[in-house]
């Protein structure tokens, strides 16, 4: 309802119309994402090295233009963020299981897609969850204040004080 009621009056470039019968599309498998760069260590596709790589020099231009940018090291996380990943607190499998859920809480659009299956071999089975998009992707953005009567989502929430804005999120997920 909200997709129709917002969308443009003329023809969108074919680039941004959305896929009608995604039944007649080949699935296109990448492998896993397991090459390391070499520069700054971000994980890639193969399909993403650049033919300049030699050996076990493994060069890409999508992180940091083969090295050519810089970006200072996370930090560590809290130790107690740490220990709900690894699994060493007690509430580690809820964290994961839910970990979704959580992200989405301080999002500013919501995404709209359809999942393959979560047994998918491919797929870690440990860990944090993962998934496939099958089809379509798109955002969903509001208006900066929510229409009359409804609640406030999404991005309108950091509008609002820390506390309401922290009730909202509770209510909503």
């Amino acid at each position: 309802h909200y997709r129709e009621q917002y969308a443009p009056a003329g023809p969108l470039p074919l680039a941004m119309q959305p896929i009608q019968n995604d039944g007649v599309y080949n699935e296109l498998s990448l492998g896993k994402m397991e090459i390391k760069c070499s520069n700054c260590k971000a994980f890639h596709w193969k399909a993403e090295m650049l033919t300049t790589s030699r050996g076990e020099e493994k060069l890409f231009g999508t992180c940091c233009l083969s090295g050519k940018v810089r970006l200072p090291l996370l930090e560590e996380p809290p130790v107690e963020l740490l220990q709900l990943f690894n699994g060493e607190d007690h509430n580690s499998q809820n964290f994961l299981e839910n970990i979704r859920t959580y992200n989405a809480a301080y999002a500013f659009v919501s995404l709209g897609l359809k999942l393959q299956p979560q047994n998918d071999p491919e797929l870690p089975q440990t860990g944090v969850k993962q998934f496939k998009i099958k089809g379509e992707l798109w955002h969903s953005l509001g208006s900066l204040l929510p229409e009359p009567g409804k609640n406030p989502i999404y991005a309108q929430l950091y509008i609002m004080t820390p506390e309401t804005a922290l009730e909202r999120r509770l209510a909503n997920n």
